[in-house]
């Protein structure tokens, strides 16, 4: 089944986002600050608010993430299902046998090759606490191999997730994106003979559920899933024609971009208090702040991502060539970015510091209170280098690395399965 060129631009803006958002953050701290923070003269301002606030919404990303991969995993399966239903289990055996694979390959490449550079101390960046408990650079090898193993192990827990993010920090999606395709695929062969009208009813229940116990790590994956199913059995329900059809898609974009750029460290910012009405107790029972938070940024991509389903105009933006190539690249740059960052975003810094003043680098504070200016300039052109490197990285990722793991992923399959599925018609044939 053919992709979808407007998802994956949109699946290559997110990731060009979080990337772009990974240069700066720690250094750079306004702008990811709500605007009514505290102390005033340090925030207040216009960035800081919707809409501009996506562009640094880089938390709200990840629910967007989740969207689009609901979407997609569910669109080719349910193609499957609708138009040859005696290959579904093989199409489902397939994705299921390859998920992991697929995901999990290249950051154990990455996993291996990064903790080689922290134990010959390589990396420009004070880690948190808890690995320098567990590991430190030039020392006990065999402690570095024991890490690496829980940390994948941890990466493959379905059942219980640990949340360790190890050296590559933005990995810690990888776990998250496992769990939700896997209840993906669930859902989806469970559903697989029932009729539309329940098969959607039984989603909403579902969504319903995980909406009262604030599954924020769930709900983005069904609302995919349920945003494929109507689509498939009820095209015209999200076909936009004109009148009420485009108020609504506007509302939803609208009120979908409103809710991916909520961002407080402490409560609901001023603006966003009556979304408090809406959370059942068990929010504030067994979740923190950053989970609700994350509701909110879920219901916020779902919105959006169907008010865009049938808006052409977000398509046409979506489907240049600029943006395919960012969503060609954007499970690479996604990947990369952050190890290319550690060993290199100090020192370039310190370089073109040390080459413009001719002295050292004073830090962030000083810098940006005394010299702002070349501060934000000297970043500019740090990041404008890095970013070349992240992609030119990205693109050999995907030309010399990307296809041997589908390869070996496709592979791994056919071994498991060496007895192809054969039609029904063909075993009736071969029987009588």
């Amino acid at each position: 089944m053919q992709r979808i060129q407007w998802v994956d631009g949109l699946r290559g803006i997110a990731a060009f986002l979080v990337t772009f958002n990974h240069f700066f953050n720690g250094e750079i701290e306004a702008p990811f600050r709500s605007f009514w923070a505290h102390p005033s003269d340090a925030n207040r301002h216009l960035i800081q608010l919707p809409p501009i606030r996506i562009l640094w919404a880089m938390d709200a990303m990840v629910p967007l993430f989740m969207v689009i991969s609901g979407y997609s995993i569910s669109r080719s399966l349910i193609h499957t299902r609708e138009t040859r239903p005696d290959r579904l289990t093989a199409h489902f055996r397939s994705s299921f046998c390859r998920r992991p694979f697929r995901l999990f390959l290249p950051v154990l490449l990455l996993s291996i090759t990064t903790q080689i550079l922290f134990f010959f101390d390589i990396f420009h960046h004070i880690f948190r606490p808890r690995i320098y408990q567990l590991v430190q650079p030039g020392v006990a090898p065999c402690r570095h191999v024991g890490f690496l193993i829980e940390y994948m192990m941890d990466s493959l827990n379905l059942f219980d997730p640990q949340w360790n993010d190890g050296i590559n920090e933005p990995l810690w999606t990888m776990p998250i994106e496992y769990r939700g395709s896997c209840i993906i695929y669930f859902i989806i062969i469970i559903q697989a003979s029932w009729k539309p009208v329940p098969r959607i009813w039984s989603l909403a229940c579902l969504m319903l559920y995980i909406w009262w116990y604030a599954y924020w790590a769930v709900l983005p994956f069904v609302g995919g899933l349920m945003l494929a199913e109507i689509q498939t059995a009820f095209p015209s329900c999200l076909t936009i024609r004109r009148g009420t059809g485009r108020c609504a898609q506007v509302v939803a974009l609208t009120v979908g971009l409103y809710l991916l750029c909520l961002q407080s460290s402490d409560g609901y910012p001023p603006g966003y208090g009556f979304l408090v009405k809406a959370q059942t107790w068990h929010w504030t029972q067994y979740s923190t702040w950053l989970d609700t938070q994350r509701m909110w940024h879920g219901v916020g991509a779902i919105l959006f991502f169907l008010g865009a389903l049938d808006a052409l105009w977000i398509h046409r933006l979506l489907c240049t060539g600029p943006v395919q190539t960012m969503g060609r690249l954007s499970y690479a740059v996604y990947l990369v970015h952050f190890a290319i960052y550690l060993l290199w975003r100090a020192p370039l810094r310190d370089a073109l510091w040390r080459g413009i003043t001719k002295s050292e680098y004073p830090g962030v504070e000083t810098a940006t209170a005394e010299r702002l200016g070349l501060f934000l300039c000297v970043y500019v052109v740090a990041g404008l280098i890095l970013g070349s490197v992240v992609v030119l990285t990205a693109q050999l990722y995907m030309e010399y690395v990307d296809g041997k793991v589908v390869r070996l992923s496709r592979a791994i399959d056919q071994w498991l399965n060496s007895r192809d599925l054969k039609e029904p018609n063909q075993i009736r044939d071969k029987s009588s």
